[in-house]
C-alpha cells in the first residue's frame, strides 16, 4: 500500500541490517526515510530539522518548511551510549507528544517493556521482529493522530482569531449556521480615541518607527481591553475604537470608563522618539446603538447610528489627558457605588450650527487637570459635521444612516419570517413524522392480517376437503347398503 503524501520518517537504530530491512518497507510503502545510527544523532537531526522549519527554510526537497519535520520516530531500544527510553524522554522535554509521534522498537515484547516505553513518552510499541502489515498500521495509525491534531490547533488559532475581530457570541452564532446577524441594542456604551496632533508626529517620523509606534500604542490598549470586559472594534488611523454593553452586562459604562482611565495611564508611559509622552483625547458616549457583520472574506462587527456619531464627537472636542463624557455616560457611573473616586468637571461644547450641549471631563494626572482646567470657559466647536441629531447639519451623513436602518429592518423582518418558516417546517416534519409512524403501524397491522387470513383460508379449505372426504365416504357406504339390501331381498325371493 502507498502512502498518499511523502511521508517522513527517523529511523533510529545501531544495526544497520535493521536500517536496511525499515528503510526498504517503508520507502516501498511510499515513505521518506532519514536514518539516524544512535540517540545522540537522532537528536541532533531533530534539533537541526526544527530549527530550519522555525526559520522558514525551503529547498527543491523541501516545499513547505514543515516538510523538514519528521513525521514519525521509529526508536530502537537497545542502543549504546544512550538508550531509546532517554532519546524518547529527552525528547518529550521538547515537543509535544501529539506533535512528534515516536514508535519504540524494541525484541523485548514484555508487558513491563511496553509500559516503560510508554512512560518515557512513546505514543506506540512495536516488537522485533516486526511484521510489515502490523509495522505500517501504526506508522499509518500516528500520522492520522498527528493530522486529526494539526486540524484542531488550526481550528483553535482560527476561532481564537475569529474572537479577537468579533464578539463571542457574534462567533457562537456565526458557528452555529447562522446567516444574518442584524442587531439593535437599547443601551451600550461607545468609546473613540485619538493620539493628539497625529499628522504633525507623522510627518516627523519614519513610516517604520511610526508603524512600530502605533502598533505598540493600538497593542496596549487591546490587552487593556481584554482586561477591562470591553470590545476593541477597530481602528481608523489613529483613532481607537471600543464597545461595551452587547454582551447584555449592566455594568457596561462604567467598563468603558474604567477603561478610558486605563489608556490614559498607560499612554502617559509611552513616547515617541524625540522623548515626549503621546496624548491621548478619549470621548464616551451611551445611547441606542445598532450593530451587524458586514463583509465576507474579512467580516466586521459594525456599529452605526446616533450614539456612535455623538461618542466621536466627544473625541474629537476633547482635551488631551483627559476623558470627554457625554451626559447618559455620566448619569450611568453616577449610578455606580465606585463613582466618588471619579472627580468630573462639566464643559459646554457647541456643535456645528450653534446648537450646545453639556458633557463632562475626568483628567488623567498634573497635565490632564491642566489641560481640564484650561477648556473649561473656553466653549469648544464642532467644525466637522458628525452628529446624527442635527439633521439640518446631516443631510448625507444622516440620509445613509436611515437607509442603513431601513435596511436593517428589513433584514430583521426577513430574519422573524424566515424563523417562522422555519418553525413551521419542524412542525411538518413532526406531523409527517407521526403520519409516516401510523402508516408503517397500518401497514405492518394490514400484513399481519393478510397473513392470518391467509392462513384461515387455508385451514378452511382443508376443513371442507375434509368434510367432502367424508360425504363422499357417506355416499358409498349409503350405496353399498342399498346394494346388500337388494342383494338380500333378491336372496329370499
Amino acid at each position: 500500500e502507498k502512502a498518499e503524501k511523502k511521508y517522513t520518517v527517523l529511523s533510529v537504530d545501531d544495526d544497520p541490517v535493521n536500517q536496511m530491512v525499515m528503510a526498504n518497507v517503508l520507502r516501498a510503502a511510499g515513505y521518506k526515510v532519514i536514518k539516524a545510527m544512535n540517540g545522540f544523532e537522532a537528536l541532533d537531526t531533530v534539533k537541526e530539522r526544527f530549527t530550519k522549519f522555525e526559520k522558514g527554510e525551503t529547498d527543491d526537497d523541501h516545499e513547505s518548511p514543515g516538510d523538514w519535520l519528521p513525521d514519525v520516530i521509529l526508536l530502537d531500544v537497545m542502543m549504546p551510549g544512550m538508550s531509546g527510553y532517554k532519546v524518547a524522554e529527552h525528547l518529550r522535554s521538547k515537543y509535544p507528544t501529539r506533535a512528534l509521534p515516536i514508535i519504540m522498537v524494541s525484541a523485548k515484547s514484555a508487558a513491563e517493556s511496553i509500559a516503560t516505553g510508554l512512560n518515557h513518552g512513546a505514543n506506540d510499541y512495536v516488537s522485533k521482529p516486526f511484521k510489515k502489515v502490523e509495522l505500517l498500521a501504526r506508522v499509518r495509525t500516528q500520522i492520522q493522530l498527528k493530522q486529526v491534531w494539526q486540524k484542531e490547533m488550526r481550528e483553535a488559532e482560527e476561532l481564537r482569531l475569529l474572537h479577537k475581530i468579533l464578539p463571542y457570541s457574534v462567533t457562537t452564532r456565526l458557528l452555529h449556521g447562522e446567516h444574518l446577524i442584524a442587531d439593535s441594542f437599547d443601551s451600550v456604551t461607545i468609546l473613540f480615541a485619538d493620539i493628539e496632533d497625529f499628522s504633525s508626529l507623522a510627518a516627523h517620523l519614519s513610516t517604520p518607527n511610526l508603524l512600530l509606534l502605533v502598533n505598540e500604542i493600538f497593542a496596549t490598549f487591546d490587552k487593556l481591553a481584554e482586561k477591562c470586559g470591553v470590545q476593541a472594534v477597530a481602528t481608523f488611523g489613529d483613532v481607537y475604537m471600543a464597545t461595551s454593553g452587547q454582551e447584555g452586562n449592566k455594568d457596561h459604562a462604567v467598563r468603558m470608563m474604567r477603561f478610558a482611565e486605563a489608556m490614559l495611564k498607560a499612554s502617559q508611559k509611552l513616547t515617541h522618539s524625540n522623548g515626549k509622552h503621546i496624548k491621548v483625547r478619549v470621548g464616551v458616549h451611551t445611547g441606542r446603538a445598532y450593530a451587524g457583520v458586514v463583509g465576507i472574506n474579512t467580516p466586521r462587527y459594525c456599529y452605526f447610528g446616533d450614539t456612535v456619531s455623538f461618542a466621536d464627537v466627544l473625541r474629537q472636542t476633547g482635551v488631551p489627558s483627559c476623558v470627554q463624557l457625554s451626559g447618559s455616560t455620566y448619569n450611568k457611573c453616577r449610578e455606580s457605588k465606585n463613582s466618588a473616586a471619579w472627580n468630573f468637571i462639566s464643559r459646554t461644547i457647541e456643535l456645528k450650527g450653534g446648537e450646545e450641549t453639556k458633557t463632562f471631563l475626568l483628567p488623567m494626572g498634573q497635565e490632564g487637570a491642566k489641560n481640564a482646567k484650561g477648556a473649561v470657559g473656553v466653549k469648544a466647536k464642532l467644525t466637522l459635521t458628525a452628529h446624527g441629531g442635527l439633521k439640518r447639519q446631516l443631510s448625507p451623513e444622516r440620509d445613509e444612516y436611515m437607509k442603513l436602518k431601513r435596511q436593517y429592518e428589513a433584514a430583521m423582518e426577513e430574519n422573524r419570517k424566515l424563523n417562522e418558516i422555519r418553525e413551521r417546517n419542524k412542525d411538518l416534519l413532526k406531523i409527517q413524522k407521526k403520519n409516516d409512524e401510523l402508516t408503517r403501524r397500518i401497514e405492518q397491522t394490514e400484513a399481519s392480517s393478510n397473513s392470518q387470513l391467509i392462513a384461515l383460508k387455508g385451514d378452511l379449505e382443508r376443513k371442507q376437503m375434509e368434510v367432502d372426504s367424508k360425504n363422499a365416504l357417506v355416499q358409498r357406504l349409503k350405496q353399498e347398503l342399498q346394494d346388500a339390501r337388494a342383494n338380500s331381498h333378491h336372496n329370499e325371493g
